[in-house]
Formats: C-alpha cells, sequence, structure tokens
C-alpha cells in the first residue's frame, strides 16, 4: 500500500512546517487571543444586553408599572432567538414578573453562578439590592464536527493552513530544486558513467550518494531515484552481504574515506531486491582535493557471478576427475593383486613368485648369500574333499596358508605353488635357520590348521615338507633346481610317513621319527 500512496519528501517537509506554524499560531493565541472567538463575542454582546433589560426593568419597577414590565418581558422572549426566558425576582425569591417557561428553564441550569446562557442582573432600589433580573440565552455551542469547522477562529486557521501549505511547498521545491545531490553533477558526466559495466556509486565526505549509475540502478531494481541523497548503509541489501561474517566494524567506504587509503577485492555475496543472488567484488577509491583532503569516495561493484560459477562448475569437475583417478588407481591396486595373488589364500600365484624369486635368487648369488627353499604338502588332502566336500578342502587350504604366513618373517617369499602344494623362499638364511622356520610351520600346521575349521569338529590337518639350500651342494644352483630340490625332499618326508621335514637325500629332520634317514 505504501508504495501506491507515498509521500513525497517536499510534501512531507511542507506539512511539517504548516504544523508548526499552525501550533505557534495556538500558543500565541492561548496568551494574546489573536484569534477571534464567537463565545468571546456572544458573551461580551449577552452581558450589554443584560445591562440594558436590568436599566429597563428598573425604571419600570420605580414607576410601578407591572402591566408594562410583563409586557416588555413577554415582547423580549418572542421577539428575539437569543433569549429564552426573562424572569424578575425579589430578594424574598417571589416572582414579579416572567415568561412562560422561565421557572424550567432557570431551574434546570447546571449552576446557580452566570455562565454564557445564564445571566442574573441585580437590581438595586434606595441603594439596597432589591432582587435581579434572570435571563436564559440560547446556547449556540457546537454539537458536531460540521459546527466547529464553522467557528470563525477555525475558519481562520484552515485558511490560513492551505494557503501556507501552498506557498511553503512551492517554495520548497524550488530550493530544494538546487539542492538536489542529481542537479551537481552534469549529464555528460552521468552518460558516461552509465556507459561503465561496472556498478559505480560517487559518495560525498560523509557516505551519501551523490551518483549511481545505470548498472548500480539495475541491481537495486532500477529505483535511481531513491538512491541519490541517501548514505550507503541504508542500502539494507548490500550491507548485509558485507556482513554476513558478522565481523564488519565498519563499511569499506568509511574505511577508505577515514583512512584516505584505496580498499580493493572485497569480496561479498548479496540478495538483490528481485531475490537473485550475485557475487561482487568492491573496490573503494578515495576522491581528493587539491590540498589531499578526502572530499568523496567512488566505490565499484564487479559481477563476478558467472566467473564464480564457472569456477565453482571447475573446481567440482576437477574434484570428480581426482576421484575417478583415486577410483582407478584402486581398482588398478586390486587388479594388480588379483593378478599377483592366488584368490583363495591371499598368497602369491606362481608367476608372480617367480618374477620376485628370480630377483632375489639372482642377488644371493651376487652378494654370495645362502637361500632357502621350503615345499610344504598338505597331508592326504584328497580326504577332505571327499569325506567333507570341497568347500572345507578349500578352508583347510586356506588355514594352512594361514599358520604358514604366520611363521613367516616380512620379505620372504609364499606362494601357492599347486592345488594343496605351497612354496616358501627365504633370502639371506643359513640353513639352521631355515631348518628352524620350517619345524616352525609343520608344527603350526598340525596345531592350529585343524581347530581353525570350524565347520568340522576334531578335524586333523598335518603337511609334509620338503627343503633346499642353495649353498648345500657347494656350487650355485638355478632357481628352477633349487625348487626341484626341495620338491624332492617333500617326497622323501611323504614317503617316511608324512607330517616331517625332510631333505632329497632322505635326512628327516624333524617329525614322528627323528633324525632318521630314508631311502629316496
Amino acid at each position: 500500500m505504501n508504495r501506491y500512496f507515498r509521500i513525497s519528501p517536499v510534501t512531507r517537509l511542507s506539512l511539517g512546517i504548516i504544523c508548526l506554524i499552525f501550533a505557534l499560531v495556538l500558543v500565541f493565541d492561548s496568551f494574546f487571543f489573536l484569534l477571534p472567538s464567537r463565545q468571546a463575542q456572544q458573551a461580551n454582546a449577552r452581558s450589554f444586553g443584560s445591562r440594558v433589560i436590568g436599566d429597563q426593568v428598573g425604571a419600570l419597577l420605580a414607576r410601578g408599572d407591572r402591566q408594562a414590565l410583563q409586557d416588555m418581558v413577554d415582547r423580549l422572549t418572542t421577539g428575539s432567538s437569543e433569549i429564552d426566558s426573562i424572569g424578575i425576582r425579589r430578594v424574598d425569591s417571589t416572582l414579579v414578573a416572567a415568561s412562560r417557561n422561565h421557572l424550567s428553564r432557570w431551574t434546570s441550569s447546571q449552576s446557580e453562578t452566570s455562565s454564557p446562557t445564564r445571566v442574573a442582573v441585580p437590581l438595586f432600589a434606595d441603594k439596597a439590592r432589591w432582587g435581579e433580573v434572570e435571563l436564559v440565552f440560547a446556547d449556540h455551542s457546537p454539537r458536531t464536527i460540521i459546527d466547529v469547522l464553522r467557528e470563525p477562529s477555525m475558519l481562520f486557521l484552515l485558511l490560513l493552513a492551505s494557503l501556507g501549505f501552498v506557498l511553503v511547498y512551492g517554495y520548497l521545491r524550488r530550493a530544494l530544486h538546487y539542492l538536489d545531490p542529481s542537479y551537481s553533477v552534469p549529464q555528460r558526466v552521468r552518460t558516461a558513467f552509465d556507459t561503465l559495466t561496472e556498478a559505480v556509486l560517487i559518495l560525498n565526505a560523509k557516505g551519501q550518494i551523490m551518483l549511481a549509475n545505470a548498472m548500480f540502478l539495475e541491481l537495486a531494481g532500477g529505483r535511481g531515484e531513491q538512491l541519490e541523497g541517501k548514505t550507503v548503509a541504508q542500502l539494507g541489501w548490500l550491507t548485509a552481504g558485507l556482513n554476513s561474517d558478522g565481523s564488519a566494524e565498519e563499511y569499506p567506504w568509511q574505511h577508505a574515506l577515514r583512512t584516505n587509503r584505496t580498499v580493493q577485492g572485497r569480496s561479498l555475496k548479496v540478495k538483490l531486491p528481485d531475490g537473485r543472488r550475485h557475487e561482487l567484488i568492491m573496490n573503494c577509491s578515495v576522491i581528493n582535493d587539491g590540498s589531499g583532503v578526502a572530499r568523496g569516495c567512488l566505490v565499484t561493484l564487479d559481477d563476478v557471478t558467472q566467473l564464480s560459477e564457472a569456477n565453482t562448475k571447475l573446481q567440482n569437475a576437477l574434484h570428480d576427475l581426482e576421484r575417478s583417478r583415486d577410483q582407478i588407481q584402486q581398482q588398478n591396486a586390486e587388479l594388480q593383486k588379483h593378478a599377483h595373488h592366488d584368490h583363495l589364500t591371499g598368497c602369491l600365484n606362481r608367476r608372480a613368485f617367480f618374477a620376485q624369486a628370480e630377483s632375489v635368487h639372482q642377488s644371493s648369488i651376487e652378494a654370495d648369500g645362502d637361500l632357502f627353499c621350503i615345499m610344504a604338502d598338505i597331508d592326504h588332502f584328497k580326504s577332505f574333499n571327499d569325506t567333507h566336500g570341497h568347500a572345507v578342502g578349500d578352508l583347510v587350504i586356506q588355514e594352512v596358508a594361514a599358520a604358514v604366513r604366520r611363521s613367516l618373517r616380512s620379505g620372504d617369499l609364499f606362494c601357492r605353488y599347486g592345488g594343496e602344494e605351497f612354496c616358501i623362499l627365504l633370502s639371506n638364511t643359513d640353513e639352521s635357520t631355515g631348518l628352524e622356520i620350517a619345524e616352525r610351520i609343520r608344527t603350526r600346521i598340525q596345531e592350529e590348521a585343524g581347530p581353525g575349521v570350524r565347520s568340522v569338529s576334531g578335524l586333523r590337518i598335518t603337511a609334509s615338507l620338503g627343503i633346499a639350500s642353495l649353498k648345500r651342494a657347494g656350487d650355485y644352483q638355478s632357481l628352477p633346481e633349487l625348487i626341484d630340490q626341495a620338491d624332492r625332499g617333500l617326497y622323501v618326508a611323504k614317503n617316511a610317513g608324512r607330517n616331517r621335514v625332510a631333505q632329497d637325500d632322505g635326512t628327516i629332520h624333524f617329525g614322528d621319527v627323528a633324525a632318521a634317514t630314508v631311502a629316496c
């Protein structure tokens, strides 16, 4: 509703001045009675008429003509619209003459003293009070708003206010035309600023807007007539963006004017009056006079909304690309793991094992070190599949592999060589240490693998192990020869009764028959 019935500043100023003049007139009238008053005029006229009537009544009483006195009373009450009733009363309250309705009119008065409608004129005879003339006048006091407006004083004030408003409005409109900030900027300057693609404000030293170009008016919703003369702090949509973090104690243009230094690159996110959200960059440059004193400030606003949106999309794309790269790397790692490790036990497959073992074998030869090889095979594995099914057989393989892995050191190579056969390569390990590790593997398989298969209670799992040392023969062997020697030792262990550690020469190192020797 305010948008359709908005009062202009000139009209508000004019109304304020007229109200001030109106109040001053009323104040002066209360002391000096400057305004005409119908009640005062009426009271004076009635007072004078009452004295004249009292003199006439006194003269008739002196002659003793009672009939003439009654005739005068009747004539005055019937011939005048001002006098309602008249009564002539002695001191002893006896009515000598009265109009017909005098008793009811006089006794219905609110008080016994004189008032604008009730007047008592004293009568004297021989310097003594004889009585009084009682007059009741018509009540013409205003009863409605129309009656009040018809009062001479009110008519005078309304005429004064109307004529004064027209004169003051015309004068202020002419005077404010020269004081309007928009007229202090030449039109050619305004046109030049309107061609800029940045939103521009020119402020005076008090922070009031002297000029807003077309781009700023577009941001502000096109309400340019309400901007010039206001302070920038009154633009709520702009100050809300500056105070979004709650840390702004003074605005950038205020800081620039106070310090006489330029403020650049102030970023703010605003919600425009039309509801759109924009990201702006504010710069404030001080306008100095010839002596270097700050006289104003040039405020520019760069709309970087599209650039910010493009940067956000680019950052999101880079984030998605980085996430895709991480997923690809993770998938590659998983593929690498599947390509080099056995899917059932997690240990190396044969291809990956030989790729790494060749390097370890060559390094041992070059360093004149030893290399220890262990071949392990699960005893009676076929019986597990035949008796309990292939699912239990897979569990047996997994538990045996887990027991072997817990017995090895970091850096030892461990692979699933065949269905239930495993190969272990221990680098930089002499024969005594290798034998110790081999026995540890055999013992753990015997003690831990069976209880690990919880689906079958009381399951007993053992393994036979064959060993070979790179330096045992005196000459370095190739990697296949070393593995083959350990494999022959494995068959020696199986032929000797299984659950043993043996060499290809028939030596049984650990197991049920210690230090026994059997033929290959």
